[in-house]
């Protein structure tokens, strides 16, 4: 029976840091030079445009998530919180699921998530149907769109 047995994972410490990140530092403009998004628990999502003066256009934007400046956050619980989000969202590659960018700490001390800007998800298309009242998706739109949606990670 021994042959049936699941085998044991060897675990090797990693010489990288869990915090560390192998994306490059960027420039988080200051707030007020965003548009705000949206808001969650104690932190506030940014629209950040993005301009390549070498290509003098202007690239994807972003969205950035930082900590709300009114959070106490004495203990990091936030600071830790959204970087388990950064690690996590890092390992996704799905169609479906916003993209990880970057993560930095700013010279203030306030970490930053950049994010992939969505600007639309299910909910918002369904929506739009029934503002037009189109009645729900057909078997054929469904059967398009089903499989990514629930295709694996």
């Amino acid at each position: 029976m021994a042959e049936f047995k699941t085998p044991e994972v060897k675990r090797v410490a990693s010489r990288v840091e869990e915090s560390s990140f192998s994306t490059p530092k960027i420039v988080i403009p200051p707030s007020p030079f965003m548009k705000q998004l949206g808001y969650g628990t104690g932190v506030n999502v940014y629209l950040m445009e993005r301009f390549s003066p070498i290509h003098g256009s202007y690239k994807s934007p972003w969205a950035v998530k930082k900590i709300n400046k009114k959070i106490i956050d004495e203990d990091g619980e936030y600071a830790r919180r959204l970087n388990s989000e950064a690690n996590l969202l890092k390992t996704f590659n799905h169609p479906n699921i916003i993209g990880y960018r970057s993560y930095t700490v700013q010279k203030d001390g306030v970490p930053c998530l950049a994010m992939e800007s969505g600007d639309h998800c299910l909910e918002h298309f369904i929506e739009e149907r029934e503002e037009a009242c189109s009645g729900p998706f057909s078997p054929s739109q469904i059967l398009k769109r089903a499989p990514s949606i629930v295709s694996k990670c």
